[in-house]
């Protein structure tokens, strides 16, 4: 008998590591890769999602750029000033000259620690600068490429992207430069403008943005030359300096090894002017939390796993009979026979466990009958709640637009606008019960209707095409009104055109369908199985009857073969239709037809 017990223990433990031990441990394997991923793909959306904010903020930088320079490069004020100061013999001319021209610069530029320096380069000789003062050459200035691309293409301006500064007092190493060149038809004695703006105006579009993750983002220029970082120390080298095997930056979020480390890359292009955001975060550091926390499950699920392992070691003898013999008479209860009794020929805790068992039984059984007896009851109730709420925020909106046609005295438009609010309010509130006719419920939504386009104005027009032979059957209160209402907030309310809602009724055998059709934005799959999943209120609606409670009513009240069904495309158009039966009220009674 002992020899017996032990090999059912070894059983026993073998079963238990099979079935529970290893399942866990490729469960915990596969959460934790499962979680990793989403941990990963969360990041790069967060990533990418800040690096579009920084693109376009740099992007509004240079073109900024670009409009200062041609502003300055067309205002005939200020060439004509340099041109005579460039003419001018006279030191003391040339004193007041520089002063008006720099007053006028400083004018424009407003905030003025923007602006390296400008310079003025003439056809013949001599050049004329604002601010910092070249270390150059004009001879040498004039040899540099950007000079040359810029006499390439007279009449534009164009930005080059970083140059190294070269004036005098620049604490700034490298600097964001464009150049205009006039054209041969311009009477000037200016050839080309030089515009140098600090690069440190770039930090500011990362700096205030907060990422989630570690790291260290760079801005890098179409020379893969990194012109502004959180890493001041790799400002001024090029990427392939920091561990790139290329100079081309892969577009979007990758895991590349950059300097023999793991990093989580993430890049967007400026379009542009061919200019890079990138953001790289240490994959380690990225993960960190995870290792963390996967080690700390695992310890904990061993320990516990020991502790089970030496539980039934021990008490394996005195529980495994026992148990076997009490889980026989169980299964018959199991299979739902509450009306066997289970018979434990002991005295020890397993007999008033068997005791325990036999009350808990006939409670259960009592619990049963009584619970569907609640059910029927709270959906009853249910029912009555869900057709009769209103939302306090719709009420607001709509007397605040009656008080605006107050103060414009519209008295027309009021009258029109608090009748349809009155007659809305009493299809809520009133109690002659839960069903009414077709006729009735469209008056309803007329009403509504009438005030959802004071609300919104000229943004959408309605049709309705409605069987004549169904006006006169019955439908439940208040269900066409929260689907016509998703429409307009979710559907024609967003487009920069005018939307159009179409309103279907008609008869097929013994059903009544309703088609509520809108040309709006549309809806993916995961949008309508949300819709239908949520039972949250709308907050800018009439009522807190949304898209769920409605199918949830006709559910109720009428099985499940009936309610809602929803057809969408993104971009084109929503389609909800409404499946009803088809009754109607006889002598006060309500019957099937």
């Amino acid at each position: 008998m002992y020899i017996k017990r032990r090999s059912m223990a070894f059983k026993y433990l073998l079963a238990f590591i099979l079935i529970l031990v290893l399942p866990t441990i490729l469960i915990g394997i596969f959460i934790n890769s499962i979680y990793m991923n989403t941990l990963i793909n969360k990041s790069s959306q967060a990533l990418m999602q800040a690096l579009r904010q920084i693109s376009i903020g740099v992007n509004n930088e240079v073109t900024r750029i670009s409009l200062t320079a041609s502003t300055i490069s067309n205002d005939d004020e200020i060439m004509s000033m340099v041109d005579r100061w460039h003419n001018s013999q006279d030191i003391s001319e040339k004193f007041d000259l520089s002063e008006q021209i720099d007053a006028k610069l400083n004018y424009l530029f407003s905030n003025s620690g923007q602006v390296e320096t400008i310079i003025f380069l003439f056809d013949d000789a001599g050049m004329y600068n604002y601010k910092n003062e070249p270390i150059i050459s004009e001879d040498k200035i004039k040899q540099m490429d950007w000079y040359k691309q810029s006499r390439q293409n007279k009449g534009q301006v164009r930005v080059h992207g970083t140059l190294k500064s070269f004036t005098y007092n620049s604490l700034h190493q490298y600097v964001i430069s464009a150049s205009y060149s006039l054209p041969d038809s311009d009477d000037s004695d200016v050839n080309a403008i030089y515009f140098a703006f600090r690069v440190n105006n770039l930090e500011s579009f990362y700096s205030g943005i907060k990422i989630a993750n570690k790291g260290q983002m760079l801005i890098v220029d179409n020379k893969n030359q990194i012109l502004a970082s959180s890493n001041s120390e790799i400002i001024g080298k090029y990427v392939s300096e920091i561990g790139f095997s290329d100079s081309n930056v892969p577009e979007g979020t990758s895991i590349l090894i950059l300097n023999k480390n793991k990093e989580l890359v993430s890049s967007e292009s400026i379009k542009k002017i061919g200019w890079k955001v990138i953001n790289i975060t240490p994959y380690e550091e990225l993960t960190e939390e995870v290792q963390k926390a996967s080690m700390t499950v695992v310890f904990i699920i061993i320990v516990l796993l020991l502790l089970f392992m030496v539980f039934s070691l021990t008490f394996f003898r005195e529980i495994i009979i026992p148990i076997n013999s009490l889980m026989k008479k169980m299964k018959n209860v199991e299979k739902g026979n509450f009306d066997e009794a289970i018979e434990i020929k002991s005295s020890n805790e397993l007999y008033q466990l068997g005791e325990s068992f036999n009350r808990m039984v006939r409670q259960v059984k009592f619990l049963i009958i009584e619970r569907d007896l609640k059910e029927r009851q709270r959906n009853q109730a249910e029912i009555e709640v869900l057709q009769s709420q209103i939302n306090p925020h719709f009420l607001s909106n709509t007397l605040n637009s009656i008080r605006l046609m107050a103060m414009i005295a519209k008295t027309d438009s009021i009258k029109n606008m608090t009748n349809a609010l009155i007659k809305l309010l009493q299809a809520s509130f009133a109690k002659r019960g839960k069903f009414i006719s077709v006729s009735e419920e469209l008056e309803n939504l007329e009403s509504y209707l009438h005030i959802m386009k004071v609300r919104f104005g000229d943004k959408f027009d309605t049709f309705f095409e409605i069987e004549e032979e169904v006006k006169g059957y019955s439908v439940l209160r208040l269900i066409l009104q929260p689907i016509v209402e998703n429409s307009i907030l979710h559907g024609v309310s967003e487009l920069d055109n005018k939307g159009l809602i179409t309103v279907k009724g008609y008869k097929k055998e013994h059903k009544l369908y309703f088609e509520i059709e809108d040309n709006g934005v549309g809806m993916t799959q995961e949008q309508i199985e949300k819709l239908l999943e949520d039972s949250e209120s709308n907050s800018k609606g009439f009522s807190s009857i949304g898209i769920k409670n409605v199918d949830r009513r006709i559910k109720l009240n009428h099985g499940n073969e009936f309610g809602l069904f929803i057809e969408s495309e993104p971009g084109s158009y929503t389609r909800i239709t409404i499946h009803l039966p088809a009754m109607v009220k006889k002598e006060g009674e309500l019957s099937y037809v």
